[in-house]
């Protein structure tokens, strides 16, 4: 199972990006993973959370980005 929702703000010049992706396995010797990609953003913030077990794993990734007028 994946989701992923992401919304953009603008205010003025400056414009905000605020991104959760999640990840989930269930099985025998489950994977689960997020890739994060940014590009144009001047300031990133990235965290991570993710848990496996016997038969599960889950990764949780929230990004927020901002974008500043030059």
């Amino acid at each position: 199972m994946t989701t992923t929702d992401i919304i953009f703000r603008n205010k003025g010049q400056v414009t905000k990006a605020t991104g959760i992706g999640t990840a989930m396995a269930i099985g025998t010797n489950p994977l689960a993973g997020v890739d994060v990609y940014y590009a144009g953003f001047d300031k990133v913030k990235v965290k991570i959370k993710s848990e496996t077990g016997a038969n599960y794993a889950y990764e949780t990734v929230t990004v927020k980005a901002m974008d500043l007028p030059y």
